[in-house]
């Protein structure tokens, strides 16, 4: 640790005893301006260790002050994985051990408050992690201008790549999190919270499906959290008025390909992984798709499982099937024009894969397909709309979808996409036979 300050300020009784007592106590510490580096780069020599152990001191500090000071913590390459400046805090009740027995903590303290600004962080060698502005007190946090950004623009991302991976912008204007606890002590590492809540936040994502797949197993986020090793305990998660744009690009002679949810409010309850009582996790979710179509969500999941059992129902009112042309144009060269007044899906499924049924009311669905300028192509689009149903029979319910397989390495929102994608195809295409996907 490097510690330098403009300013350090100390009061208290006995200051005459600094440099001979084994105990020091202070009324109050202000530390000012300060700059305080963590290097993980630098591993302690077995000869200094034995130093600190023979100067055994312990200083205690009823109120420490840091003013306008700076932090840095350094990885094991002595490169910044996390940065704040102008922070201001307050504890009490500090006690330091030198040197401290194996049931020991070198720090003791009270927090109290703390207040940032700009804080950068190194979430990967691809993505960072930012907050404008850090407000924390022993129950609550507010954090301003919460982002998640690339480190490169969309062409220079894929050249430190070598499978497809998403380039991510998440923007959160006001995040808070309330009652919140954690420890990052080995033998209890957790964090907790009653509610957090994220406001207007928009993500977006961007894939670029020309590189190859990924080949790593994918596992579900239900596994993932069994996995995870730290205990989590977060009783709410609310997002208010997000909005979601996913961006996918097949074709590199055109642009990629777009769909987005606006208006998106869900609910998240009971984020535990390690609590038998409480291993489901509940989500909701309410949204405009595309921005005009009504949808709603309800997704389940069991933690401790190892099956990873899921259960995933919703619908979709009056969808306007020209507003997809922005995706289907790119990416499959085809134009669909038509009202889907209600669709209606509940699937469920595991690590293995998913079935269940789905179930679609419309009517006049028209198909173009075209070519590489954009034109249409007569001759098979006639085809394709012998394929198509008009009209859906409405004495005909509920589609049962037959078994999708899970490709491992793809995430759970690919076989929700199969899912959907078979779903669709039952409903809407007058034959299935063998050559169904064709």
């Amino acid at each position: 640790m490097e510690v330098n300050f403009d300013l350090l300020e100390l009061t208290g009784e006995n200051l005459g005893d600094v440099f001979t007592k084994d105990t020091l106590q202070f009324d109050q510490c202000i530390l000012s301006k300060g700059k305080i580096k963590i290097n993980n780069a630098k591993n302690e020599t077995k000869k200094t260790k034995q130093k600190v152990e023979a100067s055994q001191k312990v200083i205690q500090i009823k109120d420490l002050k840091i003013d306008d000071t700076s932090f840095a913590f350094l990885d094991k390459q002595a490169k910044p994985k996390l940065e704040f400046i102008k922070t201001n805090a307050l504890f009490k009740d500090i006690k330091i051990l030198t040197s401290p027995h194996e049931d020991e903590n070198h720090l003791s303290y009270q927090f109290i408050h703390l207040d940032a600004k700009d804080l950068l962080a190194s979430m990967s060698d691809l993505h960072n992690f930012g907050v404008k502005d850090l407000q924390v007190d022993d129950k609550t946090a507010t954090l301003k201008n919460v982002s998640i950004s690339p480190k490169y623009n969309r062409s220079e991302f894929q050249k430190h790549i070598k499978e497809e991976q998403d380039v991510v912008n998440l923007d959160v204007p006001t995040l808070k999190v309330n009652n919140y606890d954690f420890s990052f002590d080995k033998a209890q590492n957790f964090i907790a919270a009653t509610h957090i809540e994220f406001q207007s936040p928009e993500l977006k994502v961007y894939r670029n499906k020309l590189k190859p797949d990924q080949t790593a197993r994918k596992p579900l986020y239900s596994e993932m959290l069994r996995k995870l090793k730290m205990e989590l305990a977060i009783d709410h998660i609310k997002i208010k008025n997000a909005k979601i744009t996913y961006e996918e690009l097949v074709d590199a002679s055109e642009k990629p390909g777009k769909i987005f949810f606006t208006n998106l409010n869900a609910e998240v309850s009971e984020l535990y992984n390690k609590n038998p009582k409480k291993e489901h996790v509940k989500i909701k979710v309410d949204a405009q798709f595309m921005g005009h179509a009504p949808t709603h969500v309800d997704w389940n999941f069991h933690v401790l499982s190892p099956a990873d059992h899921f259960r995933i129902w919703g619908s979709v009112k009056n969808l306007k099937a020209s507003s997809l042309d922005g995706f289907l144009i790119p990416n499959m060269k085809a134009k669909i024009d038509g009202d889907v007044q209600l669709t209606t899906f509940d699937f469920k499924g595991n690590d293995k894969g998913s079935s269940g049924k789905m179930d679609m009311t419309y009517d006049d669905l028209k198909v173009e397909l075209l070519n590489h300028k954009k034109e249409k192509k007569g001759f098979w689009s006639t085809i394709a709309n012998f394929l198509v149903k008009k009209k859906k029979d409405e004495r005909k319910k509920d589609e049962n979808i037959g078994e999708i397989e899970r490709a491992q390495t793809k995430s759970f929102f690919n076989l929700f996409w199969l899912s959907l994608k078979q779903g669709i195809k039952q409903n809407v295409l007058k034959f299935q036979g063998k050559n169904k996907d064709k």
